[in-house]
């Protein structure tokens, strides 16, 4: 019996914060779609985000494109892409009139006039994973790196200057204030200047003792300062070449400083007066950029420094537009901005998130900062407090661990509605029809600790059951077409394991772990406890029902399945398995299914074997032989004579039932997840997500027919790995999920037309 739980293998992190859009604003899901889907859930991780000049738009690069927001209204005006690449890096020109984009993992430049928006200027080489790029405030040309050479843009004739010279990887650069010189540093601890319209290498400054790590031009472009390993900063007159002055002496600035900490980064305010030090231990300096004098020190307090606190050093440091202001990023749950005169800090209220990202209004009185889990927050900065949340940008936090089977979507069988749980205990119902997206459970409102909710949709499509692998035993019902909360049971007296609808959808079967383990029989419709099974003591792995609901099977940690008629109640338990070569283990794998008219149980164990159990005699009536690890799970098909099965040997395998003999195999990387699905018309339908080369993850989804062993489609339209995969229950929608942190919605129908079987 096909399952219509179908679980994501990932971190998934969908959809939060998203508010009742107009419907205007939800015609998001369907810009910019790859050939053949129908939808995307999310909108991508966020890498960068900039103001144009005026204010006007603000620019956020992401994994799927650039997407355009109005400042009036914060709705989502366009999404820029180029075939769903990725976007590292966002630059306006000095009028606002063009927007430059440079892809991550590539030396493309895409240049975009925001006033349609279509790409105006695109380069056409590409190269292979320059370290970063930067653009020239006039849109004319814009310059990124290649291990130890340069590449300069010119947008008006598409054409590239390749500049050489330097011996070593090159680390930064930096455009001076006109434009017309490239400062680079390099890890062969000198710093080259270049002229930007005819390549021409000007001059190169050496003194530093080790890799240059970070450039930057005062604002008159006289001065250019270039950070070092050695702990050193220094201040370049540009005319001359020569030294004006050596700035830090083993990391700090004057000697009168205790702490010997590691400058990383260096910033002129605009009026060039003063000159910030960003350190390695979230601290803050502030010099007199012409004494060399010490003005203000921002920091944490001493009392609230812990050794933990410090892994992460500042990210970034701002100024707001006046220059009276700085911010710094940490990337850490805090909005670190301080008055320059004064040095106060200042104070914001409200969540704030992961912090990732911020960026200044030309205005000054707007602050809008990035976040994990993936919201665009809107400050005021006068007042401190948050105005508003744009967006759902839902990037991925990849410091989880990831685990099979912990995070889920799940369709709902008439496919209007998309049931998402999110790693935080949230759980979300997304309308596909109007793109609304309603919370069923918030962060703040789940289950204690960070333990995702386990959803499963009822076969009738009119329930969810939500439940929580930590303490509390509760499981919640929900309507799956309004997402309203119809009740919630507590039975179990620990942590539950799993939860099985029967197939007329009017029983839920529930068990949980170690001294909890009975088996519960639910009420649907009104919660009541109906029956509990009990008789035995081993773990619980996996529970079915026959398809006409009259019987329960379970098997446990020690392959003995356990037979109860739902009716009655009579019990009937069959020993364990014979002959089986597989060493007891506290939880080994084991997964239970029966074909469409319940003649026939197949049992799946941890070393690949799987026995078909005759339902009325329960005896074993075959073995399949051919996985060479654990069975994940089966698909009967509707004729009764095939059995499809995936394994963790990476394999996905076709069964001859009456023969017993494996008919197709279809392989992949050992780490591979297949999932499988028989339609009426005979065709067996595969889908691997994993790595098809060397192990490593792709960003696209292929379709076999598993009668054949034939690729039969390619969906390409993820910008980064695809993490997990998901058919709805008719088969005709396959969710794929990827490293980008978006969710598409494929429309399998006319493959499946293609493929009909006569």
């Amino acid at each position: 019996m096909i399952k219509t739980v179908l679980s994501i293998i990932g971190v998934l992190l969908l959809l939060l914060q998203i508010g009742m859009l107009n419907l205007s604003a939800q015609e998001y899901t369907q810009w910019e779609l790859p050939d053949g889907a129908i939808a995307r859930l999310g909108k991508g991780r966020i890498n960068d985000m900039e103001y144009s000049p005026d204010g006007s738009i603000l620019a956020v690069a992401t994994t799927i494109g650039i997407w355009i927001y109005d400042t009036d209204t914060y709705q989502e005006q366009a999404l820029l892409s180029r075939s769903n690449q990725e976007m590292e890096k966002v630059y306006f020109n000095h009028d606002g009139t063009v927007l430059a984009s440079i892809e991550m993992f590539s030396e493309k430049i895409t240049y975009w006039d925001v006033t349609l928006p279509k790409i105006k200027k695109s380069s056409k080489k590409r190269h292979d994973f320059p370290h970063f790029g930067r653009a020239s405030s006039d849109g004319n040309t814009s310059a990124t790196t290649l291990f130890d050479k340069i590449h300069i843009w010119d947008t008006q004739t598409n054409t590239k200057q390749i500049l050489k010279g330097h011996k070593g990887y090159i680390a930064c650069l930096a455009y001076s204030p006109d434009d017309k010189i490239v400062a680079s540093g390099s890890n062969d601890r000198t710093v080259r200047l270049w002229d930007v319209k005819t390549g021409q290498h000007i001059r190169t400054l050496t003194g530093h003792q080790d890799n240059i790590t970070f450039l930057s031009f005062s604002p008159d472009g006289s001065t250019l300062i270039s950070v070092s390993r050695d702990m050193t900063i220094n201040f370049w007159d540009i005319t001359s070449g020569e030294l004006k002055l050596p700035f830090a002496i083993r990391g700090v600035i004057s000697d009168n400083i205790e702490t010997k900490e590691k400058i990383k980064k260096t910033f002129f305010s605009p009026d060039q007066s003063i000159l910030i030090t960003a350190g390695e231990y979230r601290t803050i300096h502030l010099w007199d950029s012409t004494t060399g004098e010490l003005k203000q020190t921002f920091s944490e307090n001493n009392e609230n420094k812990k050794e933990t606190d410090y892994i992460w050093g500042i990210e970034d440091v701002l100024f707001s537009p006046d220059g009276k202001s700085i911010l710094s990023l940490v990337d850490d749950y805090q909005i670190r901005m301080w008055d320059i005169a004064t040095g106060k800090r200042k104070r914001f209220t409200g969540y704030t998130g992961y912090l990732t990202n911020a960026c200044f209004s030309p205005d000054e009185k707007t602050l809008a900062t990035a976040n994990y889990p993936g919201g665009i927050r809107i400050w005021d900065i006068t007042t401190g407090k948050l105005k508003r949340t744009i967006s759902n940008l839902n990037p991925r936090d990849n410091s989880h661990h990831i685990q099979y089977g912990t995070y889920y979507i799940a369709f709902t069988p008439n496919r209007e509605k998309v049931i998402i749980s999110q790693d935080d205990g949230a759980i979300s119902l997304w309308d596909t029809a109007t793109k609304r997206l309603h919370a069923l459970i918030g962060k703040k409102n789940s289950s204690k600790g960070t333990w995702p909710n386990d959803v499963l949709v009822s076969p009738n499509g009119e329930t969810i059951a939500s439940w929580n692998a930590s303490k509390d035993g509760l499981i919640r019902f929900w309507n799956a077409m309004t997402g309203e909360h119809k009740r919630t049971i507590k039975g179990h007296k620990g942590p539950i394991n799993r939860v099985v609808f029967s197939p007329d959808s009017s029983t839920l079967v529930s068990w949980g772990f170690n001294k909890d383990n009975a088996i519960r029989l639910w009420d649907v419709s009104t919660g009541r406890l109906k029956r509990t099974f009990q008789g035995y003591t081993n773990l619980i792995q996996d529970a079915t029902f026959s398809p006409d609901g009259k019987i329960l099977v379970a098997g446990d940690h020690e392959y003995v399945l356990h037979i109860w008629d739902v009716t009655t109640g009579k019990y009937k338990k069959i020993g364990t398995r014979q002959n089986s070569s597989v060493k007891m283990g506290r939880n080994p794998d084991l997964v239970l299914s029966f074909n469409h008219d319940g003649s026939m149980l197949a049992v799946g164990y941890k070393d690949g074997i799987i026995d078909l159990w005759n339902a009325s005699t329960w005896q074993i009536e075959k073995s399949l032989t051919g996985h060479a690890n654990a069975v994940i799970s089966f698909s009967f098909s509707y004729d009764g004579r095939s059995l499809a099965s995936t394994g963790k040997d990476g394999t996905a395998r076709l069964w001859d039932i009456d023969t017993g003999v494996e008919k197709q195999t279809l392989s992949g990387y050992k780490r591979t997840v297949w999932q499988v699905l028989f339609y009426p018309n005979g065709l067996a339908l595969a889908s691997e997500m994993g790595g098809s080369q060397m192990g490593i993850q792709t960003e696209i989804v292929h379709l076999w027919d598993l009668r054949t062993g034939e690729l039969k489609k390619t969906l390409d339209g993820h910008a980064r790995k695809v993490t997990g995969l998901s058919f709805n229950a008719d088969g005709n929608t396959i969710a794929s999920f990827g490293f980008d942190d978006v969710v598409l919605l494929w429309d399998l129908t006319s493959i499946i037309r293609e493929l009909d079987v006569k």
